[in-house]
């Protein structure tokens, strides 16, 4: 993929489809405790696999570990207890008189020195978490551990995984030694490889731990409910220790989608009733429950006359007897569109990728980067959508800018959308520069009238004399756990104006920001807090906790991604 690795929870190399053939090749603290004079070990904390959605989590009193140790002290395999605050055990008190360092390897569960217990009674390869420290005696230690090997979750599509019975993987590689001490691993290509064999997931995910190895194959066979069996294979690859990667397992029918720029003109000609070309719609839909899917199946990169050929995707006219919304699903399934240079058409009221979004329109796992909109006319801008009556989730722009020309003078311009009248949910605005200065602006949303959710807009210059960095308006709309940071000083942090009974809660702004312009009398503003360069790390937490809390209990039928801490911005979301 191309799109920015911070917004993504899949590495470019991470990211897999395979495409299923039948039967070929195809697709609290112990008081009592006294420490050790030698060293004092505390620490129970692992982080999550990198580039998963699992955050950092801690380890329970009554984990065990194994400790081996080389230089000052000698440790072969010492068993360790976790009280709650400290690892208890049998530590040699005994050190070397030149008093050199003791370079200390940690690994939890408790290990077997035999690498093929490292495999339970089904073949899986166990999830060991390990450390490596230098202390001297005396010191105190923190541990934090991470992950040996690598994990990776396949994604198998529904209409496979409605008759699966059970799905087998057979790794090439097996893990056949382990340097107890520098956490070296042994491994070797087996043509007898472990297997693992997994009963039916209802969510159609299937994950497993594998081995670092920079040369992987994994062979696949699904056995279904009629006695049928299925093979396809992954090919070749590099995992890296500690990373969670992904994998899609599709059917042939799974196939259709956008794949290339003259697929996606074609579908935005043929959505809006066009005929092109010969095509048909029926190259790039899908059936789900009653629902017409449309994939993007690959990231595309525009030329400006690729861009010239394109329409949007539902049109928003200034005549609304003319109105054509899309009602269906487009799943970008994390690709990106990129390189886009639109220019507004005639007699548009709302214009974007989307000119309109119907109130059945999803529109979901959708990114838009290095692309830019020139509006000639009156008309409401937004990268994704003009308007949306319907749901937006999981989708961003980056690096995108607006210039205009006087006549788009009071105009509403979102980075997301114009106007908001549905659910705009887990959606990110970065580095959104403009020139419109005669427009209304948000960063997210120009006019919020319905409900914006788990978003933040970071780094962005507005242009406008009027500018919010979530929305420009809220108008009766509902902004909840949401965040901004890097806006101009001109700029409003959460809106610039409200109008009606809205509710904003939940929210975050950089300390010496105004939050709103001119707040209507009807505004309810709850819990919203400022932060500075040095609480920034909290908002990581706060976010993530409205998400379980309060995000659950209000909305229930709406998924919502996690956030994980970064440099810049603090808090990213994992799309």
């Amino acid at each position: 993929m191309t799109c920015p690795k911070s917004y993504f929870p899949i590495k470019p190399s991470c990211l897999f489809c395979l495409f299923l053939l039948s039967l070929v090749f195809g697709c609290s603290s112990d008081e009592s405790f006294t420490p050790s004079p030698s060293i004092l070990i505390s620490g129970n904390q692992y982080s999550g696999f990198l580039e998963s959605r699992t955050s950092a989590a801690t380890l329970p009193a009554g984990s065990r570990l194994s400790l081996f140790s080389t230089g000052g002290m000698e440790a072969d395999n010492v068993l360790m207890t976790y009280n709650g605050t400290f690892w208890e055990g049998e530590l040699p008190d005994v050190w070397n008189e030149n008093g050199n360092a003791a370079e200390l390897t940690v690994y939890t569960p408790y290990i077997d020195t035999d690498p093929l217990l490292f495999y339970d009674g089904k073949g899986q390869l166990q999830d060991i978490l390990y450390d490596r420290q230098n202390c001297r005696k005396g010191d105190r230690i923190n541990l934090t551990f991470k992950h040996l090997f690598a994990c990776i979750t396949f994604h198998v599509a529904a209409g496979i995984n409605q008759t699966l019975q059970n799905i087998t993987f057979r790794p090439s590689v097996l893990i056949t030694g382990l340097n107890h001490r520098t956490g070296a691993l042994s491994m070797e290509t087996t043509e007898n490889p472990q297997s693992v064999t997994l009963n039916k997931a209802e969510d159609g995910n299937y994950s497993l731990i594998i081995p670092p190895s920079e040369h992987l194959k994994i062979d696949i066979c699904i056995q279904t409910t009629d006695g049928k069996s299925y093979e396809t294979s992954m090919p070749e690859s590099h995992f890296a220790a500690g990373t969670s990667y992904s994998c899609r397992i599709l059917s042939n029918a799974d196939t259709q989608g956008i794949h290339t720029a003259a697929d996606f003109i074609a579908f935005t000609h043929l959505i809006n009733g066009e005929a092109y070309e010969g095509r048909s719609l029926d190259e790039f839909r899908t059936e789900e429950n009653g629902r017409n899917i449309y994939r993007l199946c690959a990231d595309i990169e525009f030329t400006p006359e690729e861009c010239s050929q394109l329409m949007e995707i539902g049109i928003a006219y200034r005549n609304t007897q003319k109105q054509s919304s899309f009602e269906d699903i487009f799943d970008g399934q994390g690709y990106c569109l990129s390189n886009l240079t639109l220019t507004t058409p005639e007699e548009r009221n709302r214009f974007g990728v989307f000119g309109s979004i119907g109130e059945n329109g999803i529109v979901r796992n959708l990114h838009i980067q290095n692309s830019s909109i020139h509006i000639c006319e009156k008309t409401g801008i937004g990268f994704i959508a003009g308007e949306n009556w319907g749901t937006i989730t999981n989708c961003s722009v980056k690096n995108v800018s607006i210039t205009e020309t006087a006549n788009a003078e009071g105009k509403e311009v979102g980075g997301i959308a114009s106007n908001n009248l549905g659910y705009i949910a887990n959606c990110t605005t970065e580095d959104f520069y403009t020139e419109a200065s005669v427009a209304h602006i948000g960063g997210l949303i120009g006019v919020n009238q319905g409900f914006l959710l788990n978003s933040y807009s970071a780094n962005c210059d507005l242009g406008s004399k009027t500018q919010g960095m979530l929305c420009h308006s809220c108008n009766s709309g509902n902004i909840y756990n949401c965040y901004c940071i890097g806006l101009k000083t001109t700029c409003y942090a959460f809106c610039y104006q409200t109008i009606n009974k809205c509710t904003i809660e939940y929210c975050y702004y950089p300390e010496g920001t105004t939050r709103i312009g001119k707040k209507g009398s009807g505004t309810i503003m709850n819990i919203t807090y400022y932060f500075t360069d040095q609480t920034s790390y909290k908002i990581t937490n706060l976010l993530n906790n409205w998400i379980t809390g309060q995000g659950a209990s209000l909305f229930p039928n709406l998924e919502f991604q996690s956030w994980q801490s970064n440099d810049s911005p603090p808090a990213i979301l994992v799309l």
